[in-house]
């Protein structure tokens, strides 16, 4: 698991923290790149991450897909040998491998600001992202803003949690409110894209304050 550099302005080392949670950025050569693994504003308040990994998920559709071809096997009266049993495993490792890769793999956007090119570049890599690049000078503003998602239905979720609770998973803060802090980009004909959402709102206010110091020319 990576880490990302994280600057605070009070301080003039980087921080270190976790990839996955948070996000990377560097600048080099005029030009600062971030790369986000948050970057839809609510992001994570529906299903609690923890449980629908990209991993458990290309399992479970590999195992489906092994059970289905035992099950037409049986239909058409296949007697199973060691042969069969090390061919499932097979199928099932070469499937889970192909969707972890290409299916069910970690989102994320990277964001370029380029001072030289005078541009902001915005790449989705997620399936049917999109990509986009933008004059700097059609930036209105970097806004951190807030929003509060509250559970759509709170009966359930309850439930939910109970039933997970009886096989031994846990999950904290799952259908309670949530509060989230985004940092966006306002572009001059109304356009907005989020870069990162996070409930951490000092993560946000970091990542909010480098970028604007960086698009106004000034230091962290």
């Amino acid at each position: 698991m990576g880490f990302a550099t994280v600057y605070h302005p009070s301080i003039t080392a980087p921080m270190k923290v976790n990839m996955t949670d948070k996000y990377d950025i560097e600048e080099k050569d005029g030009t600062l790149t971030l790369v986000s693994r948050s970057f839809r504003e609510g992001e994570g308040s529906m299903l609690n991450k923890g449980i629908f990994t990209p991993e458990l998920t290309s399992s479970l559709v590999s195992a489906a897909a092994v059970i289905v071809l035992v099950a037409i096997a049986l239909i058409n009266g296949l007697k199973f040998t060691a042969t069969y049993y090390v061919t499932g495993i097979v199928v099932f490792t070469i499937l889970f491998v192909l969707l972890r890769k290409f299916a069910f793999y970690e989102e994320y956007m990277k964001v370029s600001f380029d001072k030289n090119a005078g541009s902001i570049s915005l790449v989705e890599h997620r399936p049917f992202g999109t990509s986009r690049t933008y004059k700097t000078e059609s930036l209105a503003e970097i806004k951190q803003s807030k929003l509060e998602i509250e559970p759509q239905n709170p009966d359930g979720a309850e439930f939910v949690v109970k039933i997970a609770a009886q096989h031994g998973t846990l999950m904290p803060g799952f259908g309670e409110k949530k509060i989230f802090h985004a940092v966006s980009l306002v572009f001059k004909d109304g356009q907005k894209r989020t870069l990162f959402s996070t409930e951490d709102e000092v993560a946000a206010a970091e990542l909010s304050l480098r970028l604007r110091n960086f698009i106004g020319g000034g230091s962290a």
